[in-house]
């Protein structure tokens, strides 16, 4: 067994690992996770979150991008990332969309949250391509951002109107609803998810549905003749 080492050997060893852990927490990056959002989007305002309408926003989403950030710490830091800081900007409106991201670019940020509509998010994502960012749609279902408005470098964290549809015909088929009735509002949003086109992806779980081999020949028949868009 070897004697124990002097203590200032020990010493001069404990000294020698702080010495080395110093450039590589000099290294680290500062990371800032970008908030973009739209003074004048109608879905935030007051009157419209005092409704409370099942699956419409609730508040804006600052706070819950706070406790992520919060909830990431410890892994960002093991990435090499100093403490993260949450940067939001407001733009006033649609127009002021790109000088607000180029703030957050001239800043830094390389990650940055959309809580904006659907053509606020194509127009960012069409302003910053081909540049070292990732953007996350947050707030936007639209069809079109994940079709012909698609970017590589736009992630999305909410399911599209399509994603929702083809969820709702699922459980149409698990539950054997064979006559469900669909609202439609006067607006242009709210019959968004039973046109043609943005329902086609739901349009074999409802035949499947109307078609299920289980099911008498007779029921099969009228269910075709009696629903309609699922």
């Amino acid at each position: 067994m070897l004697p124990p080492a002097p203590r200032w050997t020990r010493r001069a060893l404990l000294l020698a690992g702080a010495a080395a852990s110093l450039p590589a927490r000099a290294q680290q990056r500062a990371f800032t996770l970008g908030l973009l959002t739209q003074a004048d989007d109608s879905r935030y305002a007051a009157r419209a979150l005092q409704q409370a309408f099942p699956d419409a926003p609730s508040g804006r989403s600052a706070p819950a991008a706070e406790l992520a950030l919060n909830d990431s710490l410890v892994t960002l830091q093991l990435a090499g990332w100093s403490p993260a800081r949450l940067l939001p900007v407001e733009a006033a409106s649609a127009a002021d969309l790109a000088a607000a991201t180029q703030r957050l670019l001239q800043r830094g940020t390389r990650h940055i949250l959309l809580e904006l509509p659907a053509a606020g998010v194509a127009a960012v994502a069409a302003a910053t391509a081909g540049r070292d960012v990732i953007l996350f749609n947050t707030a936007a279902p639209e069809d079109a951002l994940r079709g012909a408005q698609c970017a590589p470098h736009l992630l999305h964290t909410l399911p599209s109107h399509a994603m929702q549809m083809d969820a709702i015909a699922q459980l149409l088929v698990a539950r054997k609803w064979i006559r469900p009735l669909v609202l439609v509002g006067p607006l242009p949003g709210t019959s968004c998810c039973w046109r043609p086109g943005s329902a086609a992806r739901s349009a074999s779980a409802c035949a499947a549905w109307r078609n299920a081999p289980s099911r008498p020949p007779a029921a099969r028949a009228s269910a075709s003749r009696r629903t309609r868009g699922c």
